[in-house]
C-alpha cells in the first residue's frame, strides 16, 4: 500500500513538472514574439494548451512566469556566455579595442544566430524595457557581461574618458542588436550597400577602436557637438 502511495505521488509529480515544462516552453515564444507587455497569460495558455487556471497555479502571475522563463530559459546560456567571453579576453595577449568588441560580436552572434535565437530577441528586449521588474532582472542576469565589455574596454585605450568608453559600447551595443535582430531596414534604406551583419560590425569596431585609441576623431559622431560644422548642421531644419 506504501508503495503505491509513493508511486502515485511520483507519477503526479512527473506530470507536475512536465506541464510546467509545457508552460514554460509557450511562455518562452509567446514573450520572444510579443515582449512582455504585447504577451499575456491567455496567449500562453492556447499555446501550450494548458489551461489558464493550471498556469496561474503553478506561477501565480504573469510576471511570475516571466522571471521563470528567464531562469530556468536564459540563466544557464547566458553564464556559459559569460565564461567564453572571460575566456577569449584573457587569450588576449595585449588588449585592443577592436579585439574586445569584436569578441563582444562573437559572443552575441554565438547567441543570436543559433538555436537561441529566441532567448537573444527577450534578452535585446530586456534591455530596452527599463521597468522596475526589467531592471531587477537585469542586474541579476545581464549586468555581468555589460560591465565585464567595460572594463576591457577601459584597459584597452586607458586614455579614453569614462564618458567616451560608455558611449561608444552603448553604441556599438545598439547597432549589434539592431543589426543581428531584424536588418530588414538597413537593407532597404541603403539600397542594399550594408547587409552582411559580420562585415558591418567589424567596419563599426574599427571606427569604435580609431575613436577610442585617438588615432581618429571620428568627430562625426561624437565629437559634432564641439565643432562650428556641428553648430551649423544644428542650425538646419531636419
Amino acid at each position: 500500500m506504501l508503495g503505491r502511495t509513493v508511486t502515485t505521488k511520483n507519477t503526479k509529480a512527473a506530470k507536475g513538472e512536465a506541464t510546467k515544462s509545457r508552460i514554460l516552453s509557450a511562455a518562452y515564444r509567446v514573450f520572444a514574439a510579443s515582449g512582455y507587455d504585447g504577451a499575456s497569460v491567455r496567449k500562453i495558455s492556447a499555446e501550450s494548451g494548458v489551461e489558464l487556471s493550471l498556469i496561474l497555479y503553478h506561477f501565480k502571475t504573469k510576471a511570475g512566469l516571466y522571471r521563470a522563463v528567464f531562469r530556468t530559459s536564459t540563466e544557464a546560456i547566458l553564464q556559459k556566455r559569460l565564461v567564453r567571453v572571460r575566456q577569449a579576453l584573457k587569450s588576449q595577449k595585449k588588449p585592443n579595442v577592436e579585439g574586445v568588441l569584436w569578441t563582444f560580436c562573437e559572443s552575441w552572434f554565438a547567441l543570436s544566430e543559433g538555436e537561441n535565437r529566441e532567448l537573444a530577441i527577450i534578452f535585446a528586449r530586456s534591455i530596452l524595457d527599463q521597468s522596475d521588474r526589467q531592471v531587477a532582472l537585469a542586474k541579476e542576469l545581464t549586468d555581468a557581461p555589460t560591465e565585464l565589455f567595460i572594463d576591457a574596454l577601459k584597459h584597452a585605450a586607458p586614455r579614453a574618458s569614462e564618458a567616451d568608453i560608455h558611449l561608444c559600447y552603448h553604441l556599438f551595443a545598439g547597432a549589434l542588436i539592431y543589426f543581428t535582430l531584424d536588418n530588414k531596414r538597413v537593407v532597404r534604406l541603403s539600397g542594399r550597400s550594408v547587409g552582411n551583419t559580420h562585415n558591418s560590425m567589424r567596419k563599426f569596431a574599427k571606427m569604435i577602436a580609431r575613436r577610442l585609441d585617438g588615432t581618429d576623431g571620428w568627430k562625426q559622431i561624437t565629437g559634432l557637438r564641439d565643432s562650428g560644422e556641428g553648430r551649423a548642421r544644428r542650425a538646419v531644419p531636419v
